[in-house]
């Protein structure tokens, strides 16, 4: 699978900044067109957005793990507030 490996696709969608601590410890960081400093810090602020440009970046907007990171981005950054609605 082009440049990205499979467990990075997988660990990022769920704990983005510990999967992308690992590639980093590994050397495995995905080919990319962006400065250290930004890889650095966006990973510490925005990992989900980071990993959505490693992919867009490497296979593509169109591929389904950029569709299904994308929709995950979307829930972890306010899209579903069901349980702090409910709570109250």
């Amino acid at each position: 699978m082009h440049d990205i490996q499979v467990w990075l696709l997988v660990l990022t969608l769920f704990l983005p900044r510990i999967g992308l601590y690992i590639a980093w410890l590994n050397g495995t960081i995905p080919y990319n067109d962006i400065p250290f400093w930004g890889d650095f810090f966006m990973t510490l602020f925005i990992p989900r957005v980071l990993m959505l440009l490693y992919i867009g970046m490497n296979m593509g907007c169109g591929n389904i793990w950029f569709i299904v990171h994308l929709i995950m981005a979307i829930f972890a950054m306010g899209g579903v507030k069901v349980y702090s609605t409910n709570r109250k």
